[in-house]
């Protein structure tokens, strides 16, 4: 799944899209792999185009972001401060640019 990273225990809920544009559910013959690049396996190939919904992200404690993430959000922030009273536009840090990109997997 393009979006991550998934709880283990994350809900999943799987709808076949129709031509007219209604859902039908679809309640069992998958299983979510949760973790950073989550995966959803089918036990079965279900016809037509399916709509996927599920949560993703990190949670709102710190100690659910990883630490070089937290650490690019510091500097970050500690390059903004620096440039508050500058004509400059504050850029981002090319050592926070390198961290980001690599959680980044898909553009929104």
């Amino acid at each position: 799944m393009p979006i991550g990273p998934v709880a283990a225990d994350a809900v999943v809920t799987v709808a076949l899209v129709e031509m007219d544009g209604t859902t039908t559910p679809i309640t069992n013959g998958y299983w979510l792999e949760g973790g950073r690049y989550p995966v959803l396996h089918f036990t079965s190939t279900p016809g037509g185009r399916l709509r996927i919904t599920y949560t993703a992200g990190y949670g709102a404690t710190a100690d659910t972001i990883p630490a070089d993430m937290s650490m690019a959000i510091c500097d970050l922030a500690a390059r903004l401060y620096d440039y508050r009273a500058s004509d400059k536009a504050a850029t981002m840090p090319a050592a926070t640019a390198r961290i980001c990109a690599r959680y980044r997997r898909v553009k929104v």
